[in-house]
């Protein structure tokens, strides 16, 4: 439509006889804009009739099956049965009760005194027989392998090992086994359930005691981490020689029923911090074969050495209230204690430092003369039996059969055989 025909059938016979200012005409801007805005409008209906129609199909149809978690498989924990389910703060009420769980005497690993031994890597070579491990080393080992993984969850997830921790101390009585249990216990605030035989001696006499016992103490254990079970003298619980006929004693019959835990409940210890200790000082009397599978590590405590005997001795006298002067000859007195332990010197200084003693320090100072007699007289003299704990730790520490393997003879493809000869004598196949 041309503009005069637009203007011919809309404006000429309009009348504007009230429009004398010429405003635009709202009604005929509303007319010229709807339809676009009709259309518009009407798109964006469409659309969202169709959102729902999709939704109102969505909703009729199934949900799809969820796929089930697996289960979780049941660990029986042995013993179970004579709990009669009761709850864990029961049971630790039962254990305190009966002295199972204790508080030791608080100790640290700073006290386990001594440092590294320099002379390690020479006495390697000298002696067929592995080095002992030197004061600092043990001190080290401790704390990597068991008092981080006690004292913090997240190292204990992070370890390779994330089942039940079994740790084997073994050494001459006096040498720190029972006191780094101690310094365990309180640096890391750790439960202490002490499986001793001579401690636990009223659950070993029913028959159903070492049973009972051992699930109160694991129960207990995981329930109130960090815990240690401490168990002293296990040559008692795992005796080696041949089997004897007849009643068992009451370490004896616990020794099945700390194997099932120990083995059957690795899966129920996962990534708990819950440490299972063990100290003998005659390993010699105990099954090899039990001890190598039962305990994760096996850590040897060593008579001090020359280093270390002169250091214990100075910081002993120290902690007893007395003081050595310079000129003291700790090297003589290091030199003549060799074969006594930390707890021998601790005996006999508490022998010469009386209270009256300590008193007269200051106008008479101590002398090699006074610290003689009382060592002297002390029966700790592991000298004879020394040998007899090395040869135990390089069995038990696998080096022993890793030697023999090293050292035997090698098959020489040369010679067609084995041994100088081969098979055939040596001289070879005939041209």
């Amino acid at each position: 439509m041309c503009i005069r025909d637009r203007y011919m059938k809309e404006w000429e016979t309009k009348d504007e006889s009230d429009n004398f200012s010429q405003k635009f005409d709202y009604e005929y801007a509303k007319d010229i804009v709807r339809p676009d805005v009709e259309e518009e409008i009407k798109k964006n209906v469409d659309e969202m009739i169709n959102c729902e129609l999709k939704l109102m199909k969505k909703g009729k149809q199934k949900p799809a099956k969820k796929p089930k978690p697996p289960k979780a498989k049941k660990i029986k924990i042995p013993g179970q049965s004579t709990g009669g389910n009761r709850p864990p703060l029961d049971l630790l009420a039962e254990l305190v009760e009966n002295g199972v769980v204790k508080k030791l005497l608080p100790a640290r690993l700073s006290d386990f005194v001594g440092d590294f031994n320099l002379m390690g890597s020479a006495l390697e070579k000298a002696d067929p027989m592995m080095a002992d491990p030197s004061m600092a080393q043990l001190r080290q080992i401790v704390l990597e392998y068991i008092a981080a993984p006690l004292g913090s969850k997240n190292i204990r997830q992070s370890l390779d090992k994330k089942n039940l921790l079994t740790y084997l101390f073994f050494g001459p009585a006096g040498t720190g086994k029972t006191m780094m249990v101690r310094a365990l216990a309180h640096e890391c605030n750790a439960l202490l359930i002490d499986l001793s035989p001579q401690n636990i001696k009223g659950y070993l006499q029913d028959g159903k005691g070492p049973e009972k016992l051992l699930y109160f103490a694991f129960t207990v254990a995981r329930e109130f981490q960090p815990a240690i079970i401490y168990i002293d003298e296990i040559h008692e619980v795992f005796p080696g020689g041949k089997k004897k006929t007849g009643n068992k004693s009451g370490a004896q019959k616990l020794k099945n029923h700390l194997l099932k835990h120990l083995k059957n409940q690795k899966e129920y210890f996962l990534n708990e911090r819950v440490v299972v200790i063990a100290c003998t000082n005659q390993p010699a009397q105990s099954n090899k074969k039990d001890m190598k599978s039962v305990f994760n590590k096996h850590i040897f405590f060593p008579l001090p050495d020359y280093g270390t005997r002169a250091l214990l001795f100075k910081t002993i006298v120290e902690k007893q209230g007395g003081r050595l002067l310079d000129t003291f000859p700790l090297g003589a007195l290091a030199y003549m204690t060799i074969g006594y332990t930390a707890g021998s010197f601790k005996k006999a200084i508490e022998k010469v430092l009386s209270k009256r003693r300590i008193e007269q320090i200051k106008d008479r100072p101590l002398k090699i003369e006074e610290f003689v007699g009382p060592i002297a007289s002390l029966p700790e003299d592991y000298r004879d039996q020394y040998t007899e704990f090395r040869e135990f730790n390089f069995e038990i520490t696998g080096l022993k059969e890793k030697k023999q393997k090293r050292d035997e003879p090698q098959d020489d493809p040369k010679k067609g055989g084995k041994g100088k000869g081969g098979a055939k004598g040596g001289k070879g196949a005939k041209k």
